[in-house]
């Protein structure tokens, strides 16, 4: 009975964190007020309970026109090149260089970046900080919920099951941090000619 409870709990506990984020994802995408805001969320939530609302304010949007090409600034002075930390970022937001994934790891211009030059960079877009804010946020509210279930689990199931247990958890809510990571990927690499397939 106690199992199910704790169950019953955590069910309720993770359909109240999805409710509360898309309640937050709506209300980032209106006060964003943009048509790709509205197409990402439309795509997110094909049958949800603010879709309807997000097709109407979409068609009152006018539809960008696609980047093609990031202007370089002019006055710039030329900075020689280097594998100091910054330096993939700042050559790919001057190129328009897209991020690329191979054998697990993120490269631009075959440099490979570290986690704070992603982030730097998924963060200089609009469009993918808010798709890396969401993967974040998501991640962490899984990993928080693993833990809490292997506590309150391994006391009365015991060491296996309570682990096993805590990954039963958190695994939706690290699927989905996953996709908001290669969405904010794909929303970055979309301004820089397009998505190319990622090859893991």
């Amino acid at each position: 009975m106690k199992k199910l409870f704790i169950l019953g709990t955590l069910c309720l506990l993770f359909t109240i964190s999805a409710v509360s984020q898309t309640k937050k994802e709506w209300e980032k995408v209106q006060s964003l007020n943009s048509w790709n805001a509205y197409q990402q969320f439309i795509q997110n939530y094909p049958n949800g309970k603010y879709t309807e609302e997000a097709k109407q304010k979409q068609s009152l949007v006018e539809r960008p026109e696609p980047v093609i090409k990031v202007e370089e600034n002019k006055d710039a002075q030329d900075v020689p090149a280097d594998k100091s930390i910054g330096a993939a970022s700042a050559d790919s937001l001057k190129s328009g260089s897209q991020i690329l994934i191979k054998k697990g790891r993120y490269y631009v211009d075959d440099k490979p970046l570290t986690n704070k030059e992603l982030k730097t960079l998924l963060k200089s877009d609009p469009e993918s900080a808010v798709f890396y804010k969401k993967a974040k946020t998501t991640a962490a509210i899984g990993y928080v919920l693993e833990g809490v279930t292997i506590l309150l689990l391994m006391p009365t199931v015991g060491i296996l099951p309570g682990i096993i247990g805590g990954l039963l958890v958190a695994t939706p809510f690290i699927i989905v941090s996953s996709k908001q990571s290669k969405k904010a990927l794909q929303a970055y690499n979309s301004k820089r000619g397009g998505a190319p397939e990622l090859k893991k």
